[in-house]
């Protein structure tokens, strides 16, 4: 949207902190073009000691560096109710440092309650994670030791798939159990906790039997979701794949 006279001593000012070499005449103040039909407030541009990032800019000071097209997708549709609002000057798109912070701390606070010191520490520790994970009622996901140890076995191979450094464990594994004994859960948590803590776009593949099984894998990961409410803004269960859409590391599941 073109500015406005009204708005014309903001626009200057805006101009003049991205580039006096650019025309006045391409300057504007828009959303991505998805978010066009509303008006960023030019709240944005009144801090003159405010720093406009570029949006690659915006992605190296954001934990796990999100993809440009996740930070986009944060002004078109926005998470959990919180949009980032961005300015836009020709065909660029910039996003003031202070609604960084402001979107940031917003999205913080609707993760139930959840701090980033707390997210970060279950990102950063599997079992912490588990330990924390709660099943359908409330109830705390307690494993049996042979359970555990299946997942002590195979931590560190996760930790290394989704770019971390660990030592030990395997990275290849063949569980059989008996019916019953919690494989397709089991599975899920370990595929939960790699997309909530995966800093970049990672892909993995769930290879099932047939339909009905894939649909097993995906119902878990729901129940999951479902049971801890602050995973919902790192997990988005789809058709065919599970996604985290901060970071866009994903699961697809076949067939």
């Amino acid at each position: 949207m073109p500015c406005q006279p009204r708005e014309a001593e903001t626009c200057r000012k805006v101009f003049l902190q991205i580039g006096p070499q650019m025309s006045r005449s391409m300057l504007t103040i828009a959303g991505v073009a998805p978010v066009a039909r509303f008006f960023i407030p030019t709240d944005l541009l009144q801090n003159p000691a405010d720093t406009m990032l570029s949006l690659r800019q915006a992605r190296e000071r954001l934990p796990g560096r999100p993809a440009i097209s996740t930070i986009t997708r944060w002004a078109s549709v926005g998470v959990n109710g919180v949009r980032l609002r961005l300015v836009r000057v020709g065909g660029r798109c910039f996003v003031a440092e202070s609604e960084l912070l402001r979107f940031v701390a917003a999205c913080t606070e609707g993760a139930v309650g959840m701090t980033p010191g707390a997210l970060s520490s279950l990102q950063t520790d599997p079992v912490a994670f588990r330990d924390y994970l709660r099943l359908d009622g409330g109830q705390p996901f307690v494993r049996d030791g042979w359970q555990e140890s299946a997942f002590l076995a195979v931590d560190p191979g996760w930790q290394r798939a989704i770019g971390r450094q660990a030592s030990g464990g395997y990275s290849r594994a063949w569980f059989i159990r008996p019916r019953g004994h919690s494989k397709t859960f089991d599975i899920a948590a370990m595929i939960v906790w790699a997309l909530f803590s995966a800093g970049h776009a990672v892909r993995g593949v769930v290879a099932a039997g047939d339909q009905d099984q894939a649909r097993l894998v995906a119902d878990a990961v729901r129940a999951l979701v479902r049971a801890n409410p602050w995973l919902s803004d790192f997990i988005d269960v789809q058709r065919n794949r599970i996604i985290n859409p901060h970071s866009e590391a994903e699961c697809i599941i076949l067939p």
